[in-house]
């Protein structure tokens, strides 16, 4: 069985997210994988394990994104990682979180 795994790079919410005038400052903002991106990768193992096959994670995104998919092959296991590389993926992560600073 051949599963993919999309998995998003998100800034790290255990760390202090800083606002200023409504934006997020990225300076020092650190970034990992969507807790749900890496249960979804977790189980894709699993069912490998289970009956065969292989997992491939995919991350749209810039150079950094690199950075979770070595986490995901590395660490967590996957097969095959493929970086579809997309400079402006940054602002799609995040504007929802700049609108709700904005909101507070």
């Amino acid at each position: 069985m051949e599963i993919i795994v999309l998995i998003k790079q998100v800034p790290d919410v255990a760390l202090n997210i800083k606002v200023k005038d409504g934006e997020i400052v990225e300076e020092g903002l650190s970034y990992v994988i969507s807790s749900w991106d890496e249960t979804a990768l977790e189980a894709a193992l699993q069912i490998t394990e289970d009956v065969g096959g292989e997992v491939t994670i995919l991350t749209v995104g810039p150079d950094k994104a690199a950075e979770s998919l070595r986490k995901g092959f590395w660490a967590l296991g996957a097969h095959k990682a493929i970086h579809v590389k997309y400079e402006q993926e940054e602002k799609l992560i995040l504007l929802p979180m700049q609108n709700s600073a904005k909101n507070t």
